[in-house]
């Protein structure tokens, strides 16, 4: 019986072992996985500011390495092909088409103490969209509040806060897109009171949504 409970006994230690050495590599391999990702990161940032600053993406295309806690991490971003025109299928721009161009951002994290080594890579598209396509883009505010009813047929985009408002009637029978704030109303600069007409804007079923709720209010960015 002792024989037996010894036997018994050395298992359970091995296997306790074994449970903790399993745990370990899989804390281990997250921490690798945090790492690649967070090398993600910052190449997208620094894609990113370049495209802010520049209008164009960086020349050359981020990729260095540092050490990070035990890992030492590798980030690189590679244009992937040349750019196509081709319809974009989804984001805010859906339907439209530009010129596109495919970038692979990689992140790769190893640990040379543990052996322990994980990859991320994500794919991002840039695309220049021609503004012909659009009924009305706008650079800064901009404000509709028509007298008369009116109807707008195409895409409509702001890069500044829009203002919606209508006396008699406005409908928006495209996309609506702003880089800022959608309100329901007249600039506050402008000083004068609101309208209370209806203001329709078509959802992606083609069917009309009214900004006006049941209960008065108006449903905008606040």
């Amino acid at each position: 019986l002792l024989f037996m409970f010894g036997i018994l006994g050395i298992s359970m230690i091995e296997k306790s072992a074994d449970d903790m050495n399993v745990a370990g590599y899989q804390l281990r391999d997250t921490n690798a996985l945090y790492a690649s990702e967070a090398a993600v990161d910052f190449a997208y940032a620094a894609f990113n500011a370049a495209i802010d600053s520049t209008n164009a993406p960086p020349n050359p295309l981020p990729s260095d390495s540092f050490d990070m806690d035990r890992f030492h991490v590798v980030y690189d971003v590679n244009a992937v092909g040349a750019s196509t025109q081709r319809t974009l299928t989804t984001g805010s721009y859906a339907g439209l088409y530009g010129l596109v161009q495919d970038y692979d951002i990689w992140g790769y994290a190893r640990s040379d103490a543990t052996g322990v080594q994980n990859s991320v890579r994500i794919r991002m598209e840039r695309a220049l969209i021609p503004l012909f396509q659009f009924a009305i883009f706008y650079d800064d505010v901009l404000e509709f509040h028509p007298g008369p009813a009116m109807t707008i047929s195409g895409r409509v985009h702001s890069n500044d806060d829009l203002y919606l408002d209508a006396l008699t009637g406005l409908k928006v029978a495209s996309n609506l897109t702003s880089g800022g704030r959608i309100m329901h109303g007249k600039h506050p600069a402008s000083g004068e009171a609101n309208y209370n007409g209806p203001v329709d804007i078509k959802d992606n079923t083609g069917a009309y949504q009214s900004m006006k709720n049941a209960d008065g209010t108006w449903l905008d960015n606040n």
